[in-house]
């Protein structure tokens, strides 16, 4: 039976005298209570801000992030399947107001599903599913002042659920290794790709290497689909947005002396015709008021 524990490359290896071992994985059974269970009564240590598990439950597990050395202190909760499984939030305190939310059915009674918490100095992110450079999680929250130190963590599932948890050992964590050092490569290639799409030169397209041993550009084209569609949809602007768009009915500022003569002389020429013809109607107003005028002193 293994009596410690620690986090290896972003992965955990939690030990407790409490747990069954099955071919690489350990369970462990939470109770209907909303007291924490802290990690680090279980001999684990936080590196790289990443945690992931796999648990079965219902409704209302919750994960925290702590400042110190019990549930007391100073922490971010994430509840996960909360209000009968049909949002998830995060919490800057223990049964707090969300500061961030979603909606959506995560958990599953009868089936363990995998989800993964990263965090940094400002922002905290739930995902779902194992962690890639495409899966960007569906719930997270950032604090621009900057999060606390995260020293311990701890989890529960409470109101009327109980949960079971699913940890790695040591040869899981191999595993995962491998797997995420071929997805860092096939990653790599697809910002490659990425890169050679978006050129429009005809000579970087001539020139840049793309390895298609393994994918051809139509599986990768499918694969990059959501990132392309979100990169143009970031690019897109309005065309009411448009500096273009905007500057339509402004003239460029050109303080040169010359320009200024240029402008007062096209004035002049412009509003020349129009003075001309406004003083030619004055001209002709007087004259027939002074005609009018004269006839009627004859009359008189």
């Amino acid at each position: 039976m293994v009596k410690g524990g620690h986090i290896r490359n972003g992965l955990i290896l939690f030990t407790y005298l409490q747990y069954e071992i099955f071919g690489g994985e350990f369970s462990y059974s939470s109770p209907n209570s909303q007291r924490y269970i802290l990690l680090s009564s279980l001999n684990i240590t936080h590196i790289n801000g990443f945690i992931n598990f796999k648990v079965q439950s219902c409704n209302d597990v919750h994960f925290a992030l702590i400042s110190g050395q019990t549930e007391y202190d100073p922490l971010y909760e994430i509840v996960i399947g909360g209000w009968g499984n049909s949002k998830s939030v995060i919490r800057t305190s223990k049964q707090g107001s969300p500061v961030a939310q979603t909606s959506g059915s995560y958990l599953n009674c009868n089936e363990f599903v995998e989800f993964w918490i990263t965090w940094n100095n400002v922002t905290i992110t739930l995902g779902t599913g194992v962690k890639t450079f495409f899966n960007t999680g569906f719930l997270n929250w950032s604090l621009q002042s900057g999060l606390l130190s995260i020293l311990d963590s701890g989890f529960y599932t409470a109101f009327g659920s109980t949960g079971e948890w699913i940890f790695y050992t040591q040869e899981s964590i191999t595993e995962a290794i491998e797997v995420t050092t071929d997805a860092i490569e096939v990653t790599t290639e697809a910002i490659e790709v990425t890169t050679a799409l978006s050129c429009m030169c005809p000579c970087i397209h001539n020139t840049i290497h793309i390895d298609t041993s393994n994918l051809t550009k139509e599986e990768l084209m499918v694969i990059l689909h959501d990132e392309l569609q979100l990169m143009k949809n970031t690019l897109k602007i309005e065309k009411q947005f448009s500096s273009k768009y905007l500057r339509r009915l402004n003239s460029a500022p050109d303080n040169r002396t010359s320009s200024k003569s240029m402008g007062s002389v096209a004035v002049c020429i412009i509003f020349m015709p129009i003075s001309l013809s406004i003083v030619s109607d004055i001209v002709k107003l007087r004259v027939y008021l002074k005609r009018k005028k004269a006839k009627l002193l004859k009359r008189k």
